[in-house]
C-alpha cells in the first residue's frame, strides 16, 4: 500500500500525519460549576478525563523498556536477552533509523523497541480495575450496555447476557475481532492481515433520537487506522451515519455499504481533535442535528439538510476497528472498545439539573464557611441558592420527564422540608415548652383515714403493749381480732396562684431557626368576676450578660379566655429566633392576688440551689412589677429572681401562624444499579427483578397476581403525577398509581384507568390502541380529574384517557399521596416491565 493513499478515500496524504507515541499531558481539573451548553456539554476543549488518560497510559506504558516483558518475549523468539539486545544496538550506527523503521519513533532507542515489542505481544491485564469509573459513567441510564467483561475470544464478541440478549453480528476482513483484555479488539499478530472488522449491535434504540457512546481501551490510538461508530443505520447496516476517529482527527458523514465496500459522504471534519486512550467518544443524534462528543466536549457538529431518514427503521448501531500497515512500518491497530452503550439522547435537562444542584450545594457550603463574619448575608445567599437550584432542578426534570433520564444513577428522593416537630408527650400543639406536658401530673397533697374497727375473730393471737394502770397492767395478750384500717390520698391539679404582681416566666432553648407566631400556656381556676388583666410577654436573652430584651407584650387577653385549660395566643407579627437561642416567655397579672387566675406549672420543685455560672441559671424566673412592662425595654439579669423551689410555669413558643407549603417531592429511579432500591417498598406479591435496566417479573413458574412497589417518599401535594417507560408490554397489565389507589393499567392492547382500593372500586375508563415497547405514559391527578397521557413527540404529551370524579368519591388528603408502579402475572403470562419511574408533585399555582 502506498504511503500517499488514504484507505478511507478522502484525505490528501498520510505523509503529513507521522506516527507518534502517546502524548502525555498534565491533567487539568474543573469544578462542577462550569456551564453546560444546550446538549449538556462543557464549552471548553479540556476534560478531567485527561487526568484518567495520564494515569491509565502511565500504568500501561510503565512496562515500556523494562526487562520483564521484553525479556520474556525475546526468550520466546529465540533465547535472546535484553542485555544482549543492548550490546547489539549500542554498537550499530544506524540504531535510530532501525528503531524508527520498526516502531515509528523518531531517533528511537532500544527502550522504544522494547515498548513496541511489548505492545505487539503483551496484553494489558485487569483492564476492569482501571476503567471502571469511566465505564460506570457511560453505563448510567443506558438502554443497552456492554463492557465486554468476559473471557478472551479471538473472533467472537458474544453477548453481555447470553440467553437473554442476542450476540453481536460481526463481518469484515483482516485480523479477527474478538475480546482481549476485557475489550473489543482485533487480534494483534506479529504479521497481521490489514482490514476492517465491523460489529452490529443487537439492540434497537427505542427512539430515533439517541446516542452511541464508547470507552476507548488504553492500548493506543495511532494516527492512521480508524475506529468508527455507526448510528441511525437500517436493519442490516447498509446505510447510516458514521464517525471516523483517527489518532489526530475525526470526521462525520453518512454512508452506504455494499458487502465490504463502504461509500462515505463527508459532512464535517476536525483536523486537530480526536479520541485518545481511555476517552469516551459519542455520536449524538437529535432531530437533524448531529454531534461528535469526546469527554463531554463537542468537537464536531452538523445539521443535516440532505434528508437522511429519521425514523424507527433506522435505529441500528455498531462500530468498526481497523488494522493498517505502511511500507516498512509497524502495523497499527485503531483503538479498541472497553465499553459500548446505546442511550436516549436527551440528557441535557437532567445533566443541567444535577449540575445546578451541585452548584447550589457549593454555594450553600461557601455561605456556611462565611457564617462567622457575615451570618445574615451568608444565610440569605445559601437559602436563595438552594431554593433556586431546587426550582431549576424540578423544572428541568419536569421538562425531561418524557425521556428515560440517563444521567441519574441513584434514586432522587425529594424529602418534604416542613417545620420540625416535637413529640406529642412534649406538646400536642407543636410548641417548644418549658417542660413536657406529660409531666403536668396531679400532685399528692395529703393522706387521710385511720382505724375504723377492732372487731373480728379467727385471727391468730398477737401482742399489744398495754398501759400501766388498771387490772390489765402488763397484760400483753388479747383475744383474736382484726383491724380494718382505711386511708386515702388526696391530689390536686398542678396549678398555683403566683405572688401579687408577679411576672411568672420560664426559659426555652429553641431547637430550630425561623419565625415564631404563637405562645401556648394553660390556666386553672378563673375568678368568677373581675379577674386581673393578663398579658403574655416574649423576650430574648442576651447570652453574654443574662439580660432579657422584651420583644413583645400582648394586649390584655381577658376577652379571649373562655375558661380553664390550654390557651393559644397568636402574635400579630412573627418573631425570628435562631436555633439554640434562649427565649423568655412570661405571664403577668398585675392586681390583687385573689383576682388572679391560677397558672399551670411544676409546683413542688426540689430546692436545689446552683451557682449562676451560666445564663439563665435555671428555667424558672420571676420579677415583681405592678405596672405593665414596655416593649423593647431590657430587664437586667440582677432584676430576675431565680428561687430554687419556685413553681415552673408551663408555657411554650410555637410555629408561625402562616405555615409554608412543604417543598415539592420529586422521585426518580431508572434501575441502572441492577437492583430494586429500598426507596421502592414492596406492597403486594412476590419480588420482581431488574433485567437490563428495567423492573420485570422473573421467568419460570411463579405465582399469579399483582406485584406493587410503593415510592416511600409520599407526595407533598394532592395534585401529583407519575410517569414511566414500558418494556415489552403484553396483554397482562403493568401499573402506574397516584393518590394511593388510582391506576393506569398498561397492556399491549391499550390502557385502562381504574380505582383499586382494598375493597370495591373498578374501571373508570379505558381506551384500546397498540402499545409498543418504549412507549412513555404519564398518570396525573389534578383536583378531581385523572388523566393518562402518552408521549407522542419529543416533548408532546397526548391525552388518551380522562376521568372527572364529579362526585369526589376518590379520597384526597395527606393520607392518599402515595405513588406506585406495579406488574402482574396470570395464566403463565407476565406483564411488561418499567424502564423507569418518575413521580413528582405538580407545581403550585402562581
Amino acid at each position: 500500500m502506498s504511503l500517499d493513499v488514504d484507505p478511507w478515500g478522502d484525505h490528501e496524504s498520510y505523509e503529513q500525519y507521522p506516527s507518534d507515541r502517546y502524548e502525555q499531558n498534565l491533567p487539568t481539573f474543573y469544578s462542577s460549576g462550569e456551564a453546560l451548553d444546550a446538549y449538556g456539554n462543557r464549552g471548553d476543549i479540556k476534560s478531567t478525563q485527561e487526568a484518567a488518560d495520564l494515569v491509565f497510559a502511565a500504568i500501561f506504558e510503565g512496562t515500556a523498556g523494562s526487562v520483564s516483558k521484553p525479556q520474556g518475549i525475546l526468550d520466546i523468539l529465540g533465547g535472546g536477552t535484553m542485555d544482549g539486545l543492548t550490546q547489539f544496538v549500542e554498537g550499530v550506527p544506524i540504531v535510530g533509523d532501525f528503531v524508527e523503521a520498526i516502531t515509528g519513533v523518531e531517533d528511537g532507542d532500544y527502550t522504544d523497541l522494547g515498548s513496541w515489542v511489548s505492545l505487539l505481544f503483551g496484553r494489558d491485564a485487569s483492564l476492569a480495575s482501571r476503567v471502571q469509573a469511566i465505564e460506570n459513567k457511560l453505563a448510567a441510564g443506558s438502554e443497552y450496555y456492554d463492557n465486554f467483561k468476559r473471557g478472551d475470544n479471538d473472533s467472537v464478541l458474544g453477548s453481555p447476557e447470553p440467553g437473554t440478549i442476542p450476540a453481536w453480528v460481526q463481518f469484515g476482513d483482516g485480523e479477527a475481532l474478538g475480546i482481549h483484555d476485557q475489550a473489543a479488539q482485533m487480534t494483534r499478530s506479529a504479521f497481521p492481515d490489514d482490514g476492517i472488522r465491523y460489529a452490529r449491535c443487537p439492540f434497537l434504540a427505542t427512539s430515533s433520537d439517541y446516542t452511541v457512546g464508547v470507552v476507548i481501551h488504553p492500548k493506543g490510538t495511532p494516527t492512521q487506522p480508524a475506529t468508527s461508530l455507526y448510528g441511525r443505520c437500517n436493519a442490516d447496516m447498509t446505510e447510516g451515519v458514521y464517525v471516523d476517529f483517527f489518532g489526530n482527527r475525526c470526521r462525520i458523514g453518512r454512508f452506504t455499504r455494499s458487502g465490504l465496500s463502504m461509500t462515505r459522504t463527508q459532512w464535517n471534519i476536525n483536523n486537530s481533535r480526536s479520541y485518545s486512550n481511555s476517552s469516551t467518544p459519542k455520536l449524538r443524534m437529535v432531530g437533524t442535528k448531529y454531534q461528535v462528543v469526546i469527554d463531554d466536549v463537542v468537537v464536531l457538529e452538523h445539521t443535516d439538510t440532505s434528508g437522511y431518514p429519521i425514523d424507527m427503521a433506522h435505529v441500528t448501531s455498531g462500530f468498526s476497528v481497523q488494522c493498517w500497515t505502511a511500507i516498512l512500518a509497524v502495523p497499527q491497530w485503531s483503538g479498541g472498545l472497553a465499553a459500548f452503550a446505546v442511550s436516549n439522547a436527551n440528557q441535557s435537562a437532567i445533566a443541567q439539573a444535577v449540575q445546578t444542584a451541585n452548584g447550589a450545594a457549593t454555594a450553600a457550603q461557601e455561605a456556611q464557611d462565611a457564617v462567622v463574619t457575615v451570618v445574615e448575608d451568608a444565610t440569605a445567599a445559601a437559602t436563595v441558592a438552594a431554593t433556586s437550584a431546587a426550582e431549576a432542578a424540578a423544572a428541568a426534570i419536569g421538562a425531561a420527564q418524557q425521556q428515560q433520564v440517563n444521567a441519574v444513577q441513584a434514586a432522587i428522593v425529594g424529602v418534604q422540608k416542613g417545620l420540625p416537630v416535637v413529640p406529642y408527650h412534649h406538646c400536642m400543639t407543636n410548641h417548644e415548652c418549658t417542660f413536657h406536658q406529660i409531666s403536668r401530673d396531679r400532685d399528692v397533697t395529703g393522706l387521710t383515714g385511720g382505724v375504723s374497727s377492732t372487731s373480728g375473730s379467727g385471727w391468730s393471737t398477737h401482742d399489744h403493749v398495754r398501759g400501766t394502770t388498771g387490772s390489765t397492767t402488763g397484760d400483753r395478750t388479747l383475744d383474736p381480732h382484726s383491724h380494718n384500717d382505711s386511708f386515702s390520698v388526696s391530689r390536686s391539679d398542678p396549678t398555683y396562684l403566683p405572688p401579687q404582681n408577679s411576672i411568672e416566666a420560664g426559659f426555652v432553648r429553641v431547637q430550630w431557626t425561623g419565625g415564631r407566631g404563637s405562645v401556648v400556656y394553660a390556666l386553672g381556676t378563673i375568678p368568677s368576676s373581675s379577674p386581673n388583666p393578663i398579658y403574655i410577654l416574649v423576650g430574648r436573652m442576651n447570652p453574654d450578660d443574662g439580660a432579657v430584651l422584651i420583644e413583645h407584650v400582648s394586649p390584655d387577653q381577658t376577652a379571649a379566655i373562655s375558661g380553664p385549660g390550654e390557651q393559644i395566643y397568636n402574635l400579630p407579627n412573627e418573631l425570628v429566633f435562631e436555633a439554640n437561642e434562649s427565649v423568655w416567655l412570661a405571664i403577668h397579672q398585675p392586681g390583687p392576688t385573689n383576682s388572679q387566675r391560677q397558672l399551670v406549672g411544676k409546683i413542688n420543685n426540689a430546692s436545689v440551689p446552683r451557682e449562676g455560672l451560666l445564663y439563665p441559671p435555671q428555667i424558672a424566673s420571676r420579677i415583681i412589677s405592678s405596672s405593665v412592662v414596655a416593649e423593647q425595654s431590657t430587664i437586667a439579669a440582677t432584676s430576675l429572681t431565680f428561687t430554687p423551689a419556685s413553681a415552673l410555669l408551663w408555657i411554650g413558643i410555637g410555629q408561625p401562624t402562616n405555615l409554608p407549603l412543604p417543598e415539592p417531592v420529586i422521585y426518580f429511579e431508572d434501575f441502572s444499579s441492577g437492583a430494586i432500591p429500598p426507596t421502592l417498598s414492596r406492597q403486594e406479591g412476590a419480588a420482581a427483578v431488574v433485567v437490563s435496566g428495567a423492573i420485570m417479573l422473573p421467568g419460570g413458574l411463579i405465582d399469579n397476581g399483582r406485584r406493587r412497589y410503593r415510592v416511600t417518599a409520599k407526595m407533598a401535594r394532592d395534585d401529583h403525577e407519575v410517569s414511566g417507560q414500558i418494556r415489552t408490554p403484553t396483554t397482562r397489565p403493568a401499573y402506574l398509581r397516584v393518590r394511593s389507589y388510582v391506576d393506569a393499567e398498561v397492556r399491549s392492547t391499550g390502557v385502562t384507568l381504574a380505582y383499586r382500593p382494598w375493597l370495591g372500586g373498578g374501571v373508570l375508563a379505558s381506551q384500546d390502541f397498540t402499545v409498543n415497547s418504549g412507549d412513555v405514559f404519564k398518570l396525573r391527578a389534578e383536583s378531581n380529574v385523572f388523566t393518562v397521557f402518552k408521549l407522542t413527540g419529543t416533548d408532546t404529551w397526548t391525552s388518551v384517557l380522562t376521568y372527572p370524579d364529579t362526585a369526589n368519591a376518590i379520597p384526597r388528603g395527606s393520607a392518599y399521596r402515595y405513588t406506585e408502579l406495579g406488574l402482574s402475572r396470570a395464566d403463565f403470562g407476565n406483564s411488561g416491565g418499567w424502564e423507569y419511574i418518575l413521580a413528582q408533585d405538580l407545581p403550585d399555582p402562581e
